[in-house]
């Protein structure tokens, strides 16, 4: 994961356009410092016909999402304005020491089903809306997902059905506290989710530093 061939990318992506002239772009670069936390979904199956058709509807148990250890981490930050108005988008990756593991019991059998799986990295979706910009759990507003963090090999739900439940967490930064040498921001929450044959609750308790890089800021709004 190099910041170089993500600077390449974004600055051929914005080759100023016709409407130079009246949209003015800023790229905001940082550093990820910090990034640790953990994603927790408690489950059973619903109870419905849905759950009854798959099979799943007497199963029940936890499944654990935990990272920390940022490695190589970088966040570009977008914003595009004319007049009052911005608009905009990112990206945020790191690579990290991430796991997740599960524990599932099945109604009348005794023994649980126990999984770990390993992860070595993980993004956060970026987002601009007016004055904010918005970092949302892993792929929040994205129509598909660079990793199933919940996914173990036993029955339980996804990070997809997560996304379909809406309860990944997000969170909305002024944009005048991007201009800031350190950004420091949580994702915090604990929702109900009803997705598929599963219900329960998803719990996110996840926090960040992002450190100014201004020498990746130059190459980026160079010309």
């Amino acid at each position: 994961m190099k910041l170089a061939p993500i600077i390449v990318l974004f600055a051929l992506v914005l080759a100023p356009p016709a409407l130079a002239a009246k949209t003015h772009t800023t790229n905001y670069a940082y550093r990820v410092t910090k990034a640790q936390g953990t994603e927790t979904a408690t489950f059973q199956g619903d109870g419905t016909q849905t759950c009854a058709s798959a099979g799943l509807c007497g199963y029940s148990g936890t499944v654990t999402y935990t990272f920390a250890n940022p490695r190589g981490g970088f966040a570009i930050v977008t914003v595009q304005t004319r007049g009052h108005r911005h608009a905009g988008f990112g990206d945020l990756e790191f690579g990290a020491d991430g796991t997740t593991t599960s524990n599932v019991t099945e109604a009348g059998v005794a023994q649980p089903c126990t999984d770990t799986v390993k992860h070595r990295g993980d993004t956060l979706d970026v987002f601009v809306s007016g004055s904010r910009v918005g970092f949302g759990l892993h792929a929040f507003n994205a129509d598909t997902l660079s990793a199933d963090y919940l996914g173990t090999h036993c029955a339980g739900p996804t990070e997809e059905d997560m996304v379909a439940a809406q309860v990944l967490p997000a969170v909305g930064i002024p944009l005048s506290v991007m201009k800031r040498k350190r950004i420091d921001f949580g994702l915090h929450s604990s929702l109900p989710f009803h997705s598929g044959p599963f219900q329960g609750t998803l719990k996110v308790d996840a926090d960040y530093t992002l450190v100014r890089d201004r020498k990746a800021e130059r190459r980026l709004n160079k010309g």
